[in-house]
């Protein structure tokens, strides 16, 4: 079991299917670490569940994506995608205090930044 980041492009951008991919992530125990400016994702999710993830008929294309950590952009990416996964953790009930899962899928779970 190993987690890995995925670029996932979906058949559609719209807000519906954004949401029904996050879905499909975070009921994989992955996380949504952000949106690109065209609607695609940038998830982190067990490798064991990629194949699920490209099979869904929401995704058009799901592969593999490293970050460069000597460039640029990758500090600020790194504190954006952890920002974005803390605060999926404490939506989903994580208590950091005890490490442990209140309720892990409540409504609104998937805090993402959505470019306009």
């Amino acid at each position: 079991m190993t987690v890995q980041m995925f670029f996932v492009r979906p058949t559609s951008a719209d807000d519906s299917t954004l949401e029904s991919i996050a879905d499909i992530v975070a009921l994989r125990g992955g996380f949504v670490l952000m949106t690109t400016s065209d609607g695609s994702l940038i998830v982190a999710i067990d490798d064991e569940y990629a194949d699920a993830l490209r099979n869904s008929s929401l995704v058009d294309f799901a592969s593999g994506v490293t970050l460069d950590l000597e460039g640029a952009a990758a500090e600020p990416l790194r504190r954006l995608f952890a920002t974005n996964i803390a605060t999926q953790l404490a939506a989903r009930g994580w208590r950091p205090e005890t490490g442990e899962v209140e309720d892990r899928f409540p409504p609104g779970y998937r805090p993402l930044r959505w470019t306009s």
